[in-house]
């Protein structure tokens, strides 16, 4: 069960990953999940990257 609404989810902890490089990803993916590979990771191991790597849970601003 995820500690975050979907929204959370959806607007903060995916535009999060989606943004990080790829060698970032990999270091992330490495360092919290090493028998993983990226492609690997679905959301129930993104929000524990988050958490563990302590995002600060911060919606990001919208251009206006």
């Amino acid at each position: 069960m995820s500690k975050y609404t979907d929204e959370q989810f959806e607007d903060i902890i995916m535009p999060w990953w989606d943004n990080l490089s790829i060698n970032k990803k990999e270091e992330l993916t490495i360092k919290y999940f090493p028998r993983f590979s990226v492609s690997m990771m679905d959301g129930n191991e993104i929000e524990e990257v988050f958490e563990k790597a302590k995002i600060p849970l911060i919606k990001p601003k919208q251009d206006e």
